[in-house]
């Protein structure tokens, strides 16, 4: 913590962070980054693809201000699965029992705010997931989903969204799980007319996938047209090569893979993830992927975008397009706009 007040509040201004936000700490020095999560005692920002985590009363007025606002607004919708896991309706089969306004959308019976807002709801297990989940030796109790709708959102048509994937480097990591990177990706998605879905179980992500077929299953409980909808995936770094078990497991279960964003990504698990669902190769052959790298990218460089490319077309995927942006082994967020408009072309 003290090499992030007196190192990392260096003001930084690249091209690959000119959508971060700037914060200024008690003495004003500035940073670049991006607010990962928030409480009232403590900030954690990701800055150049690592987690910092200060205290808050050692940023300026403005910057507490700015994160107690960001906490107000993030507490209003659904409940939050790092807090109260009792959202739903107790093992994730029934309908909720929270009506909400008239006319305003809703999920699972909660409210479901558009606009780039993250919603999160959480379930406990049924009895027979959970006791599977015990055989695989996972603590974990119950599952948690996080959606961001853009504001013409409309379940009965057909809706693309986009499933964020995130590294598991440690146990702190694995804790944060997919929830702690949705809030990067959610506003890019409403922006382009994307769903943005996040999942986990109650203890982040584990080694095993009831949180996938667990929130796949309430989905298909709340809205019956989902198997109608486009899906894509995608992540930074290890989050890039997580994100192919959750597109195997939408093509085994016959939903329609459209995209793929590999962020940072050295090497490429497509094929290992199909293997591990049997799903089918032909699948493969339409879904677009972005290889996005940074030009000074330590530890995806330009010859492991070129192999994840080679690996892909042997896995079946012809349709890949390769950008460059100026940075090292960070997460670029114009490169979601390029991914996501891209993935909207017919």
């Amino acid at each position: 913590m003290k090499c992030f007040i007196s190192c990392c509040f260096v003001f930084v201004l690249s091209l690959s962070l000119l959508q971060a936000r700037i914060w200024k700490d008690a003495k004003g020095r500035s940073m670049v980054a991006d607010l990962v999560s928030a409480s009232d005692s403590e900030v954690t920002v990701l800055k150049a693809g690592k987690q910092f985590t200060v205290p808050l009363s050692s940023l300026c007025e403005d910057d507490q201000k700015y994160v107690k606002d960001w906490l107000e607004e993030t507490s209003g919708a659904g409940a939050d699965a790092n807090k109260d896991f009792g959202g739903g309706s107790g093992n994730g089969s029934g309908a909720g029992t929270r009506p909400a306004a008239a006319g305003k959308a809703t999920f699972d019976g909660q409210p479901l705010i558009p606009g780039g807002k993250v919603n999160k709801y959480g379930y406990d297990y049924d009895p027979e997931r959970l006791a599977k989940v015990k055989k695989w030796k996972s603590d974990d109790t119950g599952y948690r989903i996080a959606i961001a709708i853009p504001h013409d959102f409309d379940p009965s048509k057909r809706q693309k969204v986009f499933i964020p994937n995130t590294a598991v480097n440690n146990p702190k990591q694995g804790l944060s799980g997919n929830f702690g990177v949705v809030g990067f990706y959610a506003k890019k998605c409403v922006k382009n007319g994307w769903v943005c879905l996040a999942f986990d179980t109650n203890l982040g992500r584990k080694n095993h996938n009831a949180d996938l077929d667990a929130t796949f299953e309430k989905l298909n409980e709340v809205w019956p047209d989902i198997k109608n909808w486009e899906f894509a995936v995608g992540g930074f770094s290890g989050g890039s090569k997580a994100c192919w078990w959750p597109a195997a497991y939408l093509i085994k279960n016959e939903y329609k893979v459209i995209g793929a964003m590999l962020s940072g990504c050295n090497y490429d698990t497509s094929g290992e993830a199909r293997d591990d669902f049997k799903a089918p190769k032909a699948a493969y052959k339409d879904i677009k992927v972005l290889l996005s790298n940074g030009k000074w990218d330590e530890v995806a460089q330009v010859a492991k975008q070129e192999s994840v490319e080679k690996s892909l077309n042997k896995n079946g995927m012809r349709n890949i397009r390769k950008t460059m942006h100026d940075g090292k082994h960070n997460l670029e967020y114009g490169q979601i706009d390029i991914a996501l408009e891209w993935f909207n072309e017919k």
